[in-house]
């Protein structure tokens, strides 16, 4: 069985170690984190490792990492981590749950599938985008890098998300929109129209709401310390 290394810290690198024993996928050989990080030595059993010295451990050519951050900062810190481990030259796994259906779906690096997705066919996944439990992509439909696809949302045929947005839990996209890059889509919003970048689009009362920011700011609207969603 191939190793990997877990690199993140906190709930969402512990669900990746659960994920990956469930299922199988490889042999957790380590967590990783940055050393001015690292507060003990082992972690569910097994090592920790300091990123900065990762290569004294790792065989580049045989072993897998897997970016495990969650979308705190509309995806940034994954996107800087996972984009940082590409510099480095390590190959990333994609992790994808038995009880999803890909339907052949053309899929990218450090991507994690979880349970019961469904995918239509010719759909694309970007690199380092995480589509969470129960989600759907349609027909022909693309998804960007450093995305986030929340538990039972749902993206209809023909759709388009930009790189490093977040589609909340419950949402609808529907046929042929078009989400912007670094836009957040509010649980159980319904989207029929296209989205520019760096927008926020809401339920508020009977009306959806669309707000539109500087890309400076836009990290800051989805920040799981302060419940900003």
């Amino acid at each position: 069985m191939k190793k990997i290394y877990i690199v993140g810290w906190g709930p969402t690198a512990d669900e990746v170690w659960y994920f990956i024993k469930k299922y199988e996928l490889y042999e957790v050989a380590g967590f990783v984190q940055y050393k001015r990080d690292i507060t003990e030595k082992t972690h569910n059993g097994v090592a920790v490792y300091a990123l900065e010295e990762l290569d004294e451990v790792i065989n580049p050519e045989e072993d897998y990492v897997f970016a495990a951050m969650f979308w705190d900062r509309l995806n940034d810190i994954r996107r800087i981590l996972f984009e940082e481990l590409k510099t480095k030259g390590y190959r990333c796994a994609t992790l994808v749950s038995p009880s999803a259906d890909t339907n052949g779906a053309s899929i990218g690096e450090n991507c994690w599938i979880q349970d019961n997705v469904y995918i239509k066919p010719f759909a694309q996944i970007d690199d380092n985008t995480y589509l969470d439990t129960g989600s759907f992509i349609g027909l022909n439909s693309v998804v960007g890098k450093h995305c986030y696809i929340a538990g039972k949302a749902l993206v209809a045929g023909f759709c388009r998300i930009g790189d490093q947005s977040f589609v909340g839990l419950n949402s609808t996209v529907f046929d042929h929109t078009e989400v912007g890059s670094l836009c957040v889509v509010g649980a159980t919003t319904g989207v029929k129209r296209n989205i520019p970048d760096c927008s926020v689009v809401k339920i508020s009362g009977d009306n959806t709401v669309v707000k539109t920011y500087a890309k400076e700011v836009m990290t800051d609207k989805l920040v799981a310390a302060h419940n900003i969603r």
